[in-house]
């Protein structure tokens, strides 16, 4: 039974449509859900003075501030919530913290940037689908 219920958010319109899809699903579930987002890495260019990957501290609370939101969205529909702030690769963040975190299953979106690339899942999507251990349900834009 699915009673532990995993959503990686973004603050995009197909993370909100995959967010919206998990209420209802954890509604008629009576499930509880982990809210991940991942403030992601960003490369530097080259010929800088340093060559590793870096954070701004805007990004990191753009984050904060988009799982507050949401937490509070999800606790409105009567769900118990938790929030997760990883920072790194994206794909590589959500594959090791649902490696380390049982859940019965991960939610998250898929972007198409254009009309011939509707029919693939976006980078991130694409990597967590064909290596996550548990099952993953994509929500389309």
């Amino acid at each position: 039974m699915l009673k532990n219920l995993a959503v990686a958010v973004d603050g995009s319109k197909s993370s909100e449509k995959a967010l919206a899809a998990a209420i209802e699903l954890g509604k008629a579930l009576s499930a509880s859900m982990t809210l991940i987002s991942v403030a992601a890495f960003h490369a530097l260019p080259a010929g800088t003075a340093t060559a590793v990957p870096v954070i701004h501290d805007a990004e990191i609370k753009t984050h904060t501030e988009l799982l507050a939101r949401l937490k509070d969205q999800v606790a409105l529909a009567g769900l118990k919530v938790t929030t997760v702030l990883l920072d790194g690769f994206v794909a590589e963040e959500i594959l090791h913290y649902l490696d380390e975190h049982p859940f019965d299953l991960l939610i998250m979106g898929a972007r198409g940037l254009s009309a011939g690339q509707r029919l693939f899942l976006g980078s991130v999507s694409d990597a967590v689908v064909h290596h996550a251990k548990l099952p993953v349900l994509i929500v389309r834009e």
